[in-house]
């Protein structure tokens, strides 16, 4: 299986407060951004959309339905491709200029995809994380 490990070494623009387990923040951030970045249909829901079985962001984050080899069969969604793992710390406020890394892992065909990943990651920063991020974004 292709597996990509990305470290990502970022510095906050300005004061910030995040929870103290900062995984969901930053999956939830990120899934804001991608959509944003890579949603060519974006008044519609993945569900409905023809482009589904073709779009990164479903690819990542929603559970495609899967065909089970026998009607009585049941079939669990796969696995979400990736794993974000911030840096372990219970500090929750950080200031202008502190550092933050995390690292993205990738698991298949997604990794061939990073140039995306990155992007939606720099929108993400533009956006800001935390209690203090900027409501204004686009």
């Amino acid at each position: 299986m292709l597996f990509g490990e990305y470290h990502f070494h970022c510095r906050f623009e300005t004061d910030a407060v995040l929870p103290p387990y900062k995984g969901s923040t930053f999956r939830g951030s990120f899934g804001w951004a991608l959509k944003s970045v890579v949603c060519a249909l974006k008044r519609q829901t993945c569900e409905t959309c023809l482009l589904q079985h073709n779009c990164l962001y479903a690819q990542v984050f929603e559970s495609l339905p899967q065909r089970a080899p026998h009607p009585a069969a049941e079939v669990l969604p796969p696995p979400h491709p990736f794993v974000i793992e911030p840096t372990e710390t219970l500090q929750t406020r950080f200031s202008k200029d502190d550092i933050f890394d995390f690292t993205l892992l990738l698991f298949g065909p997604v990794n061939r995809s990073i140039v995306y990943f990155i992007y939606a990651l720099e929108k993400m920063g533009a956006f800001g994380l935390g209690k203090f991020r900027t409501e204004t974004a686009t």
